[in-house]
């Protein structure tokens, strides 16, 4: 059955009246609106185009610092309710240093767009694109917004920005280690610090000294005299100091991290970083401007994921 094309005549676009240049990008490119259509949607425009200002009366818009190619899209979706994007149908075009796909930094940059003028809905619709695109898979494959993309939103929001809870929350429910860089100047501080705050959020058994193992904390196998580290476990190099930095202890399943382990380690790399950090929003860091050592975070962030994701179906 064809698509019912009728619309609220409430909601119909606004053609009539005077229109306003947007010059965008070092370029200056020009793109035409109607003024009562972007002064409807935008807290950004509708000020900008305020009688008292400048550029009502030259009725011109300049944006010198987004993109043309941004901001087309964002005007069209003015006028149709529709996001325009050129589908990865291949995976050879997929970009292989980030494995992430060319849609998402155009969707990522169109938040960020949106969050500047003060578009609510515009933002909630690159949402539910972000939600869309993860559920069409590529030649058999789902990919995720990771890396760069995760970049451009935390560059462009403020904390607590609903785009930011989407990143993490990817991450939490269906990320692999290999998400996690490890390069630690390749990965954004802030987010590294919300996903360490949503994974301690995990319900998890009741924990207290009586739960933990010593095994899962000792470095040797046998005495004091043995270098030699235990079959079956591998070390987490969570960060911690002195006699707590060392192995977790593999659980029967084969090769998982227990959580208590992961969990503890993750808390107090946490505190550790609460209590020393104060670096800017969007600002990527590893240790020295603010004294934060992210690369035991971020190697205790993909052992965790690991372990969480471990029943799930593997994502790209």
């Amino acid at each position: 059955m064809a698509s019912d094309p009728r619309g609220n005549a409430d909601r119909a676009v606004k053609i009539t009246g005077e229109t306003v240049i947007l010059s965008v990008g070092s370029d200056a490119a020009k793109l035409i609106v109607h003024e009562q259509t972007i002064r409807s949607r935008s807290d950004f425009f509708d000020a900008a185009l305020d009688k008292c200002w400048k550029e009502a009366q030259d009725r011109r818009i300049s944006l010198p610092d987004d993109k043309a190619d941004i901001v087309q899209r964002y005007c069209q979706y003015l006028y149709s309710e529709k996001i325009y994007l050129t589908p990865t149908i291949f995976q050879k075009d997929v970009a292989k240093d980030t494995n992430l796909l060319p849609e998402y930094l155009v969707l990522a940059e169109l938040y960020v767009f949106g969050e500047k003028i003060g578009d609510i809905p515009f933002k909630d619709a690159v949402i539910d694109a972000f939600l869309c695109r993860r559920s069409e898979p590529v030649e058999g494959v789902r990919y995720s917004p990771i890396t760069s993309a995760v970049d451009i939103l935390y560059e462009g929001t403020m904390p607590g920005s609903p785009a930011r809870r989407l990143m993490v929350d990817r991450h939490v429910r269906l990320g692999a280690s290999h998400w996690i860089s490890d390069k630690s100047e390749d990965q954004n501080k802030e987010f590294l610090m919300d996903l360490a705050r949503t994974m301690l959020q995990i319900p998890r058994p009741l924990m207290s000294t009586a739960n933990l193992d010593r095994g899962d904390y000792h470095e040797n196998e046998g005495g004091s005299g043995s270098r030699k580290r235990p079959r079956g476990r591998r070390q987490c190099s969570a960060g911690l100091s002195g006699h707590n930095r060392g192995t977790v202890r593999s659980e029967s399943s084969g090769g998982r991290l227990t959580r208590n382990a992961v969990t503890l380690s993750l808390s107090t790399l946490l505190s550790r970083a609460r209590a020393t950090s104060g670096g800017q929003p969007g600002q990527k860091s590893s240790t020295s401007e603010q004294g934060v050592d992210m690369v035991p975070l971020m190697s205790c962030l993909t052992s965790s994921m690991s372990f969480v994701s471990a029943s799930q179906v593997p994502s790209v």
